[in-house]
């Protein structure tokens, strides 16, 4: 952490909000496609979650003995 801390900010983001540092690193490790593409979105999946997975359960606390009261 007091290394982290001990970095110039000018050094850790540059004026787009880059994270350089990380680029720098990621550059020893990846491929300049990868690192130099446009940002994109990371979508939640939580509804996938509870519109499939958590279906399961639903129907396992809905068809439970008592309907489920315990929860």
């Amino acid at each position: 952490m007091n290394f982290i801390e001990s970095i110039p900010l000018s050094a850790k983001l540059n004026r787009k909000g880059g994270k350089i540092i990380h680029k720098q690193f990621a550059k020893t490790l990846l491929p300049n496609e990868i690192i130099n593409r446009p940002k994109k979105g990371f979508q939640s999946p939580t509804n996938r979650w509870f519109k499939e997975e958590m279906q399961q359960i639903k129907t396992i606390l809905l068809l439970k003995e008592g309907g489920g009261k315990d929860f």
